[in-house]
Formats: structure tokens, sequence, C-alpha cells
């Protein structure tokens, strides 16, 4: 397996991020023309807030404990990266076959 096939597999399966929403289909000079799905990974989560004194001396913030919503995302776009050899028979077959795949990955 090549190291970016590991990446995404670690990026799709990694139990940080508990939302996989696809954001909007774009167009990048990098694909050329071809317009391609934007995506997020998102991790979120509650934690608790408690400001210091020293805090709230420039601007005074009525509400020194509570809680907040915590929001990590990452882009990304997904990019098959699929390679296949075909043996491909000197002659046609009755059922129509040109070859076969010898390999995939």
């Amino acid at each position: 397996m090549k190291i970016a096939s590991k990446k995404v597999s670690i990026i799709m399966n990694d139990p940080y991020y508990t939302l996989d929403p696809s954001l909007f289909d774009g167009q990048f000079r990098y694909f050329g023309s071809e317009l391609v799905q934007v995506r997020g990974k998102i991790h979120q989560s509650e934690e608790r807030s408690s400001l210091q004194k020293a805090e709230t001396d420039i601007e005074p913030i009525q509400t020194l404990r509570g809680a907040r919503t915590y929001i990590h995302m990452k882009t990304f776009v997904l990019v098959p990266n699929i390679t296949r050899t075909i043996g491909v028979y000197p002659q046609p077959v009755p059922t129509g076959a040109i070859g076969e795949v010898l390999g995939s990955t």
C-alpha cells in the first residue's frame, strides 16, 4: 500500500473525526476543468471554559464560566489512485472479451 493511500485510510477511519459532510463541488487548477467534490472531516466537542480576571481587563465579559463548543475541521478532495494491468488477447474470444485484468492496485 502506498503512503498516500495509508493517509487517506487513516483520515477516513479516524474516530476523532465524527462528521464527514460534503461541502461543495469546485473547480481547481490542479484537477483541470473537472469539478471535484470537497469534503470535510469534522471533530466537535463541548468543553468547560473559564476566564481569569486578567483575561477580562481589556474587554469586560459578563460570563466567566461556562461551556464552549470546539470545532476542528480538515478539508480534502478524494482522488482515486487506481492502476489496472490488462493483458490483451491476441484474438477475440467467443464471449467478446478482448483481455483480462492481470493486476490491480
